[in-house]
C-alpha cells in the first residue's frame, strides 16, 4: 500500500508540473501560440498530461479545425479521441452511458460537459467527412445521451450547444445508416423537434438549418407544398452576408444556404423548368461569392442538384465549368495530393459525364480514357455512404457511372468494347434504380429511370439480358 500511495503522489505531482509547463507557456507567449502550430501541439500535451479536460479540449477543437480545414480528418480524429480518453479512462465502472461510467456522468461540470459533447459533435463531422457513418452516429448519440443524462446538463444555459447533434443524426439519416419505417417517424419527429427548438432559441444560424431540415425531408417525401413552405420562411430569414460564416463554423457546411439547390429540383418535379433554371443561376451568381472558397465540400454540395438540372437542359458544359471552378481547381488550389473530402471520389466522374453529355455531336478529347475507365468495373461505384447522401441531393453517385456508360456505348464501334461497356452500365443502373425505389429517392429516380431504359434498349439490340 506504501507503494501505491508513493506512486499515486507521483502521478499527482507530474500533473502539477505538467500544469505549470502549460500555464508558463501560455502565459509567456503573449497570444502568438496561436499562429504557431507546433506550440498548441506541445501545449495540448502538457495540458492533457496535467488533466485538465477544459483546457485540454479547448486546444483540441481549436487544432483539430486547422487540420479540418486542410481537409486531414484523420488527424482530427485522432486529437478528439486523445481528448475523449482522458475521461473515458477515469471510470471503470461496466454501467456505460454514452462510453462513459456513472462516476463521470454524475460528477461533470457544466464548462466540462460542454466541452465534451463539442468534442462528440466535431469527431462525428469528421467520421462523416471519411464516409464512416456508423463511427459517426456513434459519436453523435454518445454526445447527446451524456448530455441528456448528466445531472450538468439541466444547469448549461445555452442549449444550442448539441443542435449540431440533430443535423448530424439528419446526415446519417441520409447516409442510409439509421433505420425507420416507410412513414419515416423518426425522422419526422427529429425535425420537428430540432425547428421547434431552434425557433425557441431564435439564432438565424440554427432556425435556418432546422427549415432546410425540415424542407429537404418534404421534399424527399413528395410534399412539395410543405417543402416550399419551410424554404420560403427560409428565404425570409436567411441572409448569407450575416448567417453563413456561423452556419458553416456549427455545421461544417451552409446547410441552410443549400436549400436553395434543392427548392431547384422541387420546381422541376412540378414541371417549372424556368424557375428551377433562376434558381441555379442566382445559386452560382449570387450566393456562391459570398461564400468561403477553401470549403470545398460546403461547395460541391452547393451546386450538386444545379448540374443535373442544367445539364438536362442544354447546358451540360456550363455546369462541368461551375463544378470544375468552384469545386475541383478549388480542392487543388488548397489542398491537393493526400487530402480528402466527402465528394472527391465522384470529381472525375462527374467531369467526365458532363463533357460527354455537352459534346454528343461532337469530338471528345479523352474517349479512350473514358473507355478505358468505364471497362473497368471496380470503378463505377462509389460506396453506400456517399451513393445513399448525394442520392438526397438530386442523384446517386453511381447512376453517374450508368449514364457515362450509356453515353460512350453510343459513341463506340469496337463491338467487344461496347457490349461489355453497356453490360456495366446496366448493372450499376438497376442497383442505382433499386436504391431510389428503396430509400423513396423521387428526384434521383427520375435522374436514373431513363438511363437504365436506354441501356436496355441497346442491350436487346445486342442480345444482352
Amino acid at each position: 500500500w506504501r507503494s501505491s500511495i508513493t506512486q499515486l503522489m507521483l502521478d499527482s505531482r507530474k500533473r502539477d508540473m505538467h500544469k505549470i509547463i502549460a500555464l508558463t507557456f501560455e502565459t509567456g507567449a503573449h497570444g502568438e501560440i496561436r499562429k504557431d502550430f507546433q506550440s498548441r501541439i506541445k501545449l495540448f500535451s502538457h495540458w492533457k498530461a496535467g488533466g485538465d479536460f477544459a483546457k485540454t479540449a479547448s486546444l483540441a477543437l481549436s487544432i483539430g479545425k486547422s487540420f479540418e480545414e486542410q481537409c486531414l480528418n484523420n488527424q482530427s480524429i485522432r486529437l478528439y479521441s486523445e481528448t475523449l480518453e482522458m475521461l473515458k479512462g477515469a471510470d471503470d465502472s461496466a454501467e456505460i452511458t454514452g462510453g462513459y461510467g456513472p462516476q463521470v456522468v454524475e460528477s461533470i461540470g457544466v464548462t466540462d460537459l460542454e466541452y465534451l459533447v463539442s468534442i462528440h459533435i466535431a469527431m462525428g463531422k469528421c467520421l462523416a467527412n471519411l464516409h464512416k457513418a456508423a463511427e459517426s452516429v456513434e459519436a453523435y448519440q454518445n454526445g447527446l445521451k451524456i448530455y441528456q443524462e448528466a445531472p450538468a446538463g439541466n444547469e448549461v444555459e445555452d442549449r444550442s450547444i448539441v443542435f449540431p447533434i440533430f443535423s448530424g443524426l439528419f446526415v446519417a439519416l441520409k447516409f442510409g445508416q439509421i433505420e425507420q419505417d416507410k412513414e419515416c417517424t423518426y425522422e419526422q419527429n427529429l425535425v420537428r423537434t430540432f425547428v421547434h427548438e431552434t425557433r425557441l432559441n431564435g439564432d438565424p444560424v440554427h432556425y435556418t438549418r432546422a427549415l432546410a431540415m425540415q424542407g429537404e425531408m418534404y421534399g424527399r417525401l413528395g410534399n412539395f407544398e410543405k417543402a416550399f413552405e419551410a424554404h420560403h420562411e427560409l428565404e425570409r430569414v436567411y441572409n448569407v452576408d450575416e448567417h453563413c460564416a456561423g452556419i458553416c463554423k456549427a455545421y461544417g457546411s451552409d446547410r441552410s444556404g443549400q436549400s436553395y439547390g434543392a427548392s431547384a429540383s422541387w420546381h422541376v418535379q412540378q414541371g417549372n423548368v424556368e424557375e428551377a433554371l433562376r434558381t441555379c443561376h442566382y445559386v452560382i451568381d449570387e450566393l456562391m461569392p459570398k461564400m468561403e472558397p477553401r470549403n470545398v465540400h460546403n461547395s460541391a454540395i452547393m451546386i450538386y442538384p444545379t448540374i443535373w438540372i442544367m445539364k438536362d437542359n442544354g447546358l451540360a458544359l456550363e455546369a462541368r465549368e461551375n463544378f470544375k471552378r468552384l469545386v475541383v481547381d478549388a480542392f487543388n488550389e488548397h489542398y491537393g495530393e493526400g487530402a480528402f473530402t466527402f465528394c472527391l471520389p465522384v470529381y472525375e466522374p462527374v467531369l467526365m459525364l458532363l463533357d460527354l453529355a455537352g459534346k454528343q455531336d461532337t469530338d471528345v478529347e479523352k474517349l479512350d480514357e473514358y473507355v478505358d475507365w468505364a471497362l473497368n468495373d471496380e470503378n463505377l461505384r462509389f460506396g453506400k455512404v456517399i451513393n445513399n447522401s448525394l442520392g438526397n441531393f438530386g442523384r446517386c453517385s453511381d447512376s453517374i457511372s450508368a449514364e457515362i456508360c450509356l453515353l460512350l456505348a453510343k459513341r463506340i464501334h469496337d463491338p467487344d468494347k461496347k457490349m461489355q461497356i453497356i453490360k456495366n452500365g446496366l448493372a450499376v443502373a438497376r442497383e442505382s434504380i433499386e436504391l431510389t425505389v428503396t430509400k423513396g429517392m423521387i428526384v434521383s429516380h427520375k435522374q436514373v429511370k431513363p438511363v437504365l431504359d436506354e441501356l436496355e434498349s441497346l442491350g436487346r439490340e445486342l442480345g444482352i439480358e
